[in-house]
């Protein structure tokens, strides 16, 4: 009897450990997945300095929620409503950004 009892103790030890296990890997996958997307878009003005095109921009305040530099450019322009992509030292431009957010 007291191996019976033995290896029921020992089934319950697993069980309890597989079901802790189970409830950490859950809970973990859960806070995983909300914070994907708790980005907001920003907008701030910067001054333009000698030698910074719109691809420099995009190169540093790009982020995933755009498919690629040109789309990011082209909201930069739009924006701005600038024509072309020529842009002047000394000129002050809204861009947008992408930040965590904040509690």
């Amino acid at each position: 009897m007291n191996k019976s009892l033995s290896r029921s103790g020992i089934r319950f030890i697993i069980i309890a450990m597989f079901l802790i296990s189970f409830s950490i890997l859950f809970l973990s996958a859960v806070k995983a997945k909300a914070t994907v997307g708790e980005q907001e878009k920003y907008y701030k003005s910067i001054e333009v300095t000698d030698g910074v095109t719109l691809w420099n921009i995009a190169e540093e305040y790009c982020s995933n929620e755009y498919n690629d530099y040109n789309e990011y450019i082209n909201e930069v322009k739009k924006l701005n409503h600038l024509g072309e992509d020529t842009i002047h030292s000394g000129q002050y431009i809204v861009i947008p950004y992408y930040s965590a957010v904040i509690e």
